[in-house]
């Protein structure tokens, strides 16, 4: 079973029509009147929400309770607490699912480049085996939206960072670009997670200018994103 079949959690992303999801500006009242509609529609209260604060490391915080609603400088979240939603905002980096059915915990990852040039997906994988004692191979893992290898452009001081995954770049027309998919793929199986037990979005959010959000693409004055989540039910 993959983890979008999973009747025992909460999970998704919100999509451009939603509006912006920015976390952290909270004197932001468009964003965060998004937030309140988008969450109350789905019957998630904003008291059980925990947000990471994002700083594009391979930070990865276990989460007890939501007595605090952002933790800051972190970028991927665990828990094993029903109830709790973890939450993070995206606008090409891919965010990443995660769900033990065995030891019933979540996880939820922000994985730009920087977070999978440090393994974000391994690290989150290690902290649900540390944390709660998961197996990896009993771990459920979705790869959401982002942006693909079609627009994903790197100038070289980025490429030089994946010179170990040289078979996820691709050169054309004297410029070179990034499978962040694949590189995440790879860390995951050699964390241990089985590939079967891997969903990958085949949505790139450049591409899909209708529908999400995309950084790259619209270069926006202001921030503007999409919300991820997961939860025990």
């Amino acid at each position: 079973m993959k983890l979008e079949e999973s009747q025992n959690i909460v999970w998704g992303i919100s999509g451009k029509g939603d509006g912006r999801m920015k976390m952290l500006e909270t004197s932001d009242e468009e964003a965060r009147e998004n937030r309140g509609r988008f969450f109350g529609q789905l019957g998630l209260a904003p008291e059980n929400i925990v947000s990471a604060g994002l700083v594009h490391s391979n930070r990865v915080a276990a989460i007890k309770d939501a007595l605090v609603p952002v933790i800051a400088e972190t970028d991927a979240l665990v828990t094993d607490r029903k109830g709790l939603v973890l939450s993070l905002t995206v606008a090409d980096c891919a965010p990443l699912y995660f769900y033990d059915p065995k030891r019933q915990a979540v996880g939820l990852a922000h994985a730009g480049w920087k977070g999978v040039v440090g393994n974000i997906g391994g690290e989150t994988v290690a902290r649900l085996r540390s944390e709660f004692g998961s197996q990896s191979a009993d771990i459920m893992v979705l790869v959401g939206p982002h942006i693909r290898k079609c627009h994903f452009e790197v100038q070289e001081d980025v490429a030089s960072q994946f010179a170990d995954f040289g078979d996820s770049m691709e050169s054309r027309d004297d410029k070179t670009y990034i499978d962040l998919s694949a590189v995440i793929l790879k860390q995951l199986a050699a964390a241990g997670v089985r590939e079967e037990n891997i969903s990958l979005s085949p949505e790139c959010t450049f591409c899909e200018d209708n529908k999400y959000f995309s950084y790259r693409r619209d270069k926006p004055a202001r921030l503007e994103a999409m919300a991820a989540y997961i939860g025990l039910k």
